[in-house]
């Protein structure tokens, strides 16, 4: 959660909330008697969890000098208000990278410019052999084919997680699974503002979770 709020990567923000959300609904679901019959305890449980996140954003608000709740009200504030976008400087700057990199789209548009491909950016002056949107890295670097391969890895192991999430399988094998493609659905969407799915040595992680995804299917075809 630290780690969460540190980032003030508003792509993370948006990812998790939709996660938790997701969590929550699915918990409202499954326990809903256990709700019914304990709502005192429930009421308590949130009181508690609000007043700890409160003394934890007051502790990040002393420690930064008054900074802290302004920049991530700044941070969250396009995130809530996308017609702004374009006035947000630091999407500006990774937009026209993006459209940098993809300059001449039409003679490489099926294989991409290869691995080695870079450019020199004119809004942070270094050599850059990424842009910050993992499917136009793709796009650049490995063309339509590139990206529609990625693609389809991602909906085979969706389908192949929800096809198992249906049969009869362990507690454990459940818990997995979803959090499995919940983590993947939050890659999908963090992926827009940089390469996390695409460049990135995590992307070792991600292959290890497929896998293990895939070996507990295996286990009830």
């Amino acid at each position: 959660m630290l780690g969460v709020i540190f980032s003030q990567q508003r792509a993370l923000y948006g990812s998790v909330g939709l996660s938790i959300l997701f969590m929550v609904g699915i918990f409202i679901y499954v326990r809903r008697e256990w709700i019914k019959n304990n709502l005192n305890f429930l009421g308590v449980y949130a009181s508690i969890a609000v007043i700890i996140i409160a003394l934890i954003f007051i502790i990040f608000q002393s420690a930064t000098g008054g900074k802290f709740l302004p920049t991530l009200y700044a941070r969250t504030f396009i995130l809530l208000n996308p017609e702004l976008l374009g006035k947000d400087i630091s999407w500006a700057i990774r937009f026209n990278e993006v459209k940098a990199a993809l300059k001449g789209f039409e003679h490489f548009w099926l294989f991409g410019q290869g691995f080695g491909a870079s450019q020199v950016t004119r809004f942070r002056y270094v050599a850059q052999i990424t842009v910050d949107n993992s499917y136009a890295y793709l796009i650049w670097k490995t063309g339509i084919v590139g990206l529609l391969s990625l693609i389809y890895m991602y909906f085979i192991f969706f389908k192949r997680g929800i096809q198992t999430l249906r049969k009869d399988i362990t507690i454990e094998e459940k818990i997995y699974l979803i959090t499995a493609l919940l983590n993947a659905t939050g890659m999908l969407l963090v992926a827009f503002t940089n390469a996390s799915i695409a460049h990135y040595r995590l992307i070792f992680v991600w292959s290890a979770l497929f896998a293990c995804v895939e070996t507990i299917a295996r286990k009830y075809d």
